[in-house]
């Protein structure tokens, strides 16, 4: 939701000069699991690549990497290689967003 909302906020011409940035990484890091993953909501629920994706983009929209641990984020990455012998429409969709979220965390890495 977060990743929509400042999105949609910068479609339409925004600065996010008055989106509160300290509560926003506070959220950020408690979404953030053991594991390096990412939660869905602060009560649990599901952990995946699309929420390392949205993490990343938020961090990225607010210039902000702090909120998130990125060597737990890689290795959360690197651990989740699977389907790579498989072509099925599930693992190339997997792969694509493992890749964009790979990219997302290096960037990240070259602007610290």
């Amino acid at each position: 939701m977060t990743y929509t909302a400042m999105a949609t906020l910068l479609i339409l011409g925004d600065d996010l000069s008055r989106v509160n940035r300290p509560a926003v990484l506070a959220g950020l890091r408690r979404l953030q699991l053991d594991n390096g993953s990412f939660c869905s909501t602060s009560q649990g629920g599901e952990s995946d690549m699309r929420f390392i994706y949205c993490a990343a983009c938020v961090s990225y929209m607010l210039g902000d990497w702090s909120a998130m641990n990125l060597e737990r984020t890689v290795e959360y990455i690197k651990a989740s290689q699977v389907g790579q012998r498989c072509s099925c429409t599930v693992c190339v969709k997997f792969l694509v967003l493992f890749f964009i979220c790979l990219l997302c965390v290096c960037v990240a890495f070259a602007e610290l």
